[in-house]
């Protein structure tokens, strides 16, 4: 079976629950269309490269 790494990026301002619903969503997507979670790794808050809508950080989270 083929591994696959998905890193995004939410946006900082999101409440606790709505982040946590939001990597639910994405791995319910992985799930239903036959894919295996092996691990998701929520790195946190971290600072963006360059600002992204005018924002300057991000909530990044890693599913394999």
């Amino acid at each position: 079976m083929t591994k696959y790494e998905m890193l995004y990026i939410l946006d900082a301002d999101l409440s606790d629950e709505a982040k946590d619903a939001l990597v639910k969503k994405f791995e319910d997507l992985v799930t239903n269309n036959g894919g295996v979670i092996e691990k998701t790794d929520r790195w946190g808050m971290k600072k963006l490269q360059y600002p992204i809508n005018y924002k300057s950080e991000g909530y990044y989270v890693l599913m394999t």
